[in-house]
């Protein structure tokens, strides 16, 4: 909710709160490989981005749900609890991190097709070169042609099937309450 302009919540993000506050009781109260539980919980839960009036998710929170898809304690050791509740937050990362790539695909293609919010105005007709300018002038008098397309149009981070498949989960309950069911009735809860 914070890296979006207002929107109303939805299922995703019912979810999604869910894992933290899970994951922020885990921590401060389960046993873990977590040395420090209190900076953990200050880097994770705690930080945030201000940019341009705009307050936004924390950079260490953005990482692990939207990139990495993983719970590290520092330094790339994975944070784990021996327990269930491993499996827990290894079935529901990369779920996250499915539907928010998902998300960033379909926020480009709409970025993309929009109609573009101006037009620019049109640019005067190039001068003929005179014949008395050098080889560097004439070609700087020239108007310019744009010899790429943009990135954005280049780069084809579109999800595959299977990230298509786990984004979906997050759409309605269910995912997330036959995780949990399925932690619950595992041997070492």
């Amino acid at each position: 909710m914070l890296t979006e302009n207002p929107k109303p919540v939805q299922i995703p993000d019912e979810i999604e709160s869910y894992f933290h506050v899970l994951l922020y009781f885990a921590v401060r109260y389960l046993r873990s490989n977590c040395k420090d539980p209190t900076s953990f919980i200050e880097n994770y839960f705690n930080s945030y981005t201000y940019d341009n009036g705009v307050y936004t998710c924390g950079a260490r929170k953005q990482h692990v749900i939207k990139i990495s898809g993983r719970l590290e304690t520092g330094n790339s050791v994975p944070l784990l609890f021996n327990s269930p509740m491993d499996d827990i937050f290894c079935e529901l990362l990369p779920v996250f991190k499915a539907y928010y790539k998902a998300q960033d695909h379909l926020k480009a293609q709409k970025a993309i097709l929009a109609p573009p919010p101006k037009a620019c105005p049109p640019r005067p007709p190039p001068m003929p070169p005179s014949p008395s300018l050098s080889v560097e002038e004439r070609r700087e008098s020239r108007p310019h042609k744009m010899l790429r397309k943009p990135r954005a149009l280049r780069q084809n981070n579109e999800p595959t099937p299977e990230e298509k498949d786990d984004a979906a989960l997050v759409e309605d309950h269910e995912f997330m309450l036959d995780t949990l069911e399925a932690a619950y009735r595992s041997d070492g809860w």
